[in-house]
């Protein structure tokens, strides 16, 4: 069984209602980090901030769940999260999906076709085993140098052969909303004996995680 440890980056705990209304309805304790730094680069908050947090982590936890927070928020509870994990078999590390290769379209052909149109990893939400993530972060930590954009650094790792994270191209745990990704979804409850939240209509799935990414995010203010 796994004992997992749920994590968010953010300056101030205001610039995140609706994630921590979420938290609150679905009881997940969220734990931030990164409160009253500042803002700086997306490489700095979400990976090279993040080492010493899974360090801390790991005497304690065995596995993470990374998402963004300014503009996202839970659908479900961490039992149906650890559910979909399960049944996925575990994966070292999952990420989320979404529609467009970002950054650089110049990597689109190393992502195989799976069959949805989530094809590309989506920095803005993971699940995995801490220790693989923490070694990979680690070793992305060597590019920061070279670029500011988490993102970026993503994508020469996958390129490169020694990040190949499993990505949930289904939406079993994570929706991402750019690219008019909410054509594909219901809203509501589908089966009385089984509530959820949200429907992809296009993967048939019940995504715990929604998050609107894209476009322009206020450091202060957020979306």
């Amino acid at each position: 069984m796994i004992k997992l440890v749920v994590i968010t980056t953010i300056n101030s705990l205001d610039q995140i209602p609706m994630m921590l209304a979420s938290c609150k309805k679905y009881g997940i304790d969220i734990k931030p980090y990164g409160l009253g730094r500042g803002y700086c680069s997306w490489a700095d908050m979400k990976i090279i901030w993040t080492i010493p947090v899974l360090e801390e982590y790991a005497n304690t936890y065995s596995h993470v769940l990374y998402t963004d927070s300014r503009d996202a928020f839970f659908t479900d509870t961490l039992q149906r999260v650890t559910g979909e994990y399960d049944l996925l078999g575990q994966p070292e590390c999952l990420v989320s999906a979404e529609k467009a290769c970002n950054p650089d379209t110049q990597y689109t052909n190393n992502y195989p076709d799976p069959g949805t149109p989530y094809r590309f990893p989506c920095v803005g939400g993971y699940i995995g085993e801490i220790p693989y993530i923490l070694e990979t972060f680690k070793r992305m930590a060597t590019y920061r140098d070279r670029s500011g954009d988490d993102a970026a650094i993503w994508q020469w790792a996958y390129d490169e052969g020694w990040f190949k994270p499993e990505i949930d191209s289904h939406c079993k745990i994570f929706q991402t909303m750019s690219d008019n990704s909410d054509d594909d979804l219901e809203f509501g409850t589908l089966y009385a004996y089984s509530p959820v939240s949200v429907i992809n209509t296009l993967t048939d799935s019940f995504p715990c995680l929604l998050h609107f990414n894209g476009g322009y995010s206020d450091a202060v203010t957020g979306k």
